[in-house]
């Protein structure tokens, strides 16, 4: 067994940060479309205006997600995780996912867009070791 590493000499981490691979905004959404897209949770009283986003990895678009919410008057009316037709996901760091954000206003939808860019940007990541992965050979 390989003795412990010294604290200096641990590998050094990196962030593995989400790509955003389209984001979308429909001003004036028709109600037909909007319930199409959202289904049960579109209000159209409250959501006239709808931003898509699509992301690479999904756990850190749910958190960029919920903090749209808390900094622009929008809701998180669908978002679901995809898996390339698999149940689950492949590796660590897969599932691409479809988020909507919905407002009253085309605005506080682009504030909100603009939150979940910002926040995958800087925010949120995995993180993981430079270098070759561990294995279960290395050591306990």
């Amino acid at each position: 067994m390989a003795p412990p590493l010294h604290p200096r000499s641990a590998p050094a981490r990196r962030a593995l940060r989400p790509t955003l691979l389209a984001c979308r905004q429909i001003d004036a959404v028709d109600d037909a479309l909007g319930r199409a897209l959202v289904g049960a949770d579109f209000d159209p009283a409250r959501h006239r205006s709808l931003g898509l986003v699509t992301v690479d990895q999904d756990d850190s678009t749910y958190i960029a997600l919920d903090e749209a919410t808390k900094h622009a008057p929008v809701d998180v009316v669908f978002a679901r995780s995809f898996y390339a037709g698999s149940r689950h996901a492949s590796g660590p760091y897969s599932g691409e996912i479809l988020g909507v954000l919905a407002g009253a206003d085309p605005d506080h939808v682009a504030a909100g867009l603009w939150v979940v860019k910002e926040h995958l940007a800087t925010a949120v990541a995995f993180e993981t070791f430079a270098g070759e992965p561990w294995t279960s050979k290395d050591g306990p």
